[in-house]
């Protein structure tokens, strides 16, 4: 609990000439402020124990590039109104650095509801946090003011947006005839190029692909064969590898700008890919498959959760492993420090106006 700076030394000095005087006038003036602080105290106690504010669980870009919408939700249940309020809202990044401080101050009438709506702005894409600091409520007067000590907490995702990248697409890439494990339970609902239209049952033959009818008719198990889906030659690993110093947020800002960009130059020239980088908290590698600009968005939401890894990961050892029987046809690597790899060659900075060929 705080007094206010100029009610402080107004009170010592009504003390002093009390003191020193015996003044009766500056007695009974002292006891009225004292009065005062007394009242505004127990007004603060009541105002802080009737007071509930609640944070969105995350915080969404708007279309506006950089522009997020807060949405505080402070609820009053005393029969007191709370005159003034402020606080100030802190937007950190993914390490907890902060990076803008906004203020906002807010009332609140008794037994109401009410709620702060603020812009919260960023030229940095990924995920952050936002937090309260400072949450103070004012006596009548501004005499006191009373802290409130529960900090609250939400994300902030700010998406990044593709730029114009120079990707080549070789044909053999194009029509390369790739195949992954596991394709109809990774991307259900994908495209299959179909070889013959009914033959025998086998082992592994899914129950949906009966035909019952011709079944009966011929008195074996006849099966539609759903031929090989469309593959995906490209993968594009990324290393989600952590990043230090003053600039880490600007540069992981960036790669997630060179991410969506390098993947959706690869939609535009109708190549479809995985994006692929290793999970931590699983402890696994996650495949992305691309084909439409919404799996791209989905990809990139669940990558703004991913937590980044200290030590650099084998990602294509790590993929051979746990896919020994693929087949593709280019491998990248994506690096947070901005350095891109294709296959065996030697890393190159990322830059905006380089070409890639896949």
């Amino acid at each position: 609990m705080l007094c206010n700076l100029t009610t402080s030394c107004f009170f010592l000095l009504l003390l002093y000439l009390t003191i020193l005087y015996q003044s009766s006038s500056a007695f009974a003036v002292m006891l009225l402020l004292a009065f005062g602080i007394l009242s505004g105290i127990l007004h603060l106690l009541y105002e802080v124990s009737h007071i509930q504010i609640q944070f969105p669980e995350v915080v969404l870009e708007s279309s506006q590039k950089g522009t997020g919408y807060l949405r505080i939700t402070i609820k009053n249940t005393g029969k007191h109104a709370i005159q003034q309020a402020s606080m100030k809202i802190l937007l950190k990044d993914s390490q907890k650095h902060l990076v803008r401080s906004v203020p906002v101050y807010f009332s609140i009438p008794p037994l109401k509801t009410s709620s702060v709506e603020l812009e919260v702005h960023s030229i940095l894409c990924g995920r952050f946090y936002l937090e309260t600091h400072a949450v103070r409520f004012y006596s009548p007067f501004h005499l006191i003011c009373f802290p409130y000590r529960k900090t609250l907490q939400c994300e902030a995702l700010f998406y990044p947006e593709p730029f114009p990248l120079d990707t080549q697409v070789t044909e053999t890439t194009r029509y390369f005839p790739a195949e992954s494990e596991g394709f109809e339970d990774l991307v259900p609902g994908m495209a299959f190029h179909p070889m013959n239209d009914i033959r025998e049952f086998l082992p592994g033959d899914r129950v949906r692909q009966i035909h019952w009818k011709l079944s009966a008719r011929t008195d074996s198990l006849l099966v539609r064969d759903m031929g090989k889906p469309d593959g995906f030659p490209v993968l594009l690993f990324l290393q989600l590898q952590m990043l230090h110093g003053q600039h880490a947020a600007s540069s992981i800002s960036q790669f997630w700008d060179y991410t969506v960009s390098l993947s959706f130059a690869l939609l535009e020239a109708k190549c479809r890919h995985f994006v692929i980088w290793f999970d931590q908290k699983e402890d696994t590698l996650i495949l992305c498959p691309i084909r439409t600009e919404e799996d791209l968005t989905a990809c990139v939401y669940a990558l703004l959760y991913e937590d980044f890894y200290e030590s650099a990961r084998d990602l294509y050892e790590l993929y051979s492993k746990k896919y020994p029987g693929d087949t593709f046809h280019t491998r990248l690597i994506l690096s947070t420090d901005l350095t891109l790899q294709r296959e065996s060659e030697t890393s190159c900075a990322c830059t905006k106006d380089m070409t890639i060929t896949v």
